[in-house]
């Protein structure tokens, strides 16, 4: 018997997205967590859901995992 532990699946980025941009679904998938020493993976998203709507703090690179701090509420004039 073997015992396999797969890492969790988190939202990551399919492109390159800009800073103040507003998450849409067309933005995002599901990719596993890559091995990062000390990183939390609760910091990270699993849920694409949790995000619409939401707009970037900081521009996020192709396949980076997406953390709460990198999305806030979006700005209202």
């Amino acid at each position: 018997a073997a015992h396999v532990d797969l890492p969790p699946l988190v939202v990551v980025a399919k492109r390159p997205l800009r800073r103040d941009e507003i998450i849409s679904t067309e933005m995002l998938e599901l990719s596993p967590l890559p091995p990062r020493a000390g990183e939390d993976p609760a910091k990270f998203y699993s849920d694409m859901q949790k995000i619409i709507g939401k707009q970037l703090k900081r521009s996020i690179s192709t396949g980076l995992p997406i953390s709460s701090d990198f999305v806030g509420s979006p700005t209202i004039i």
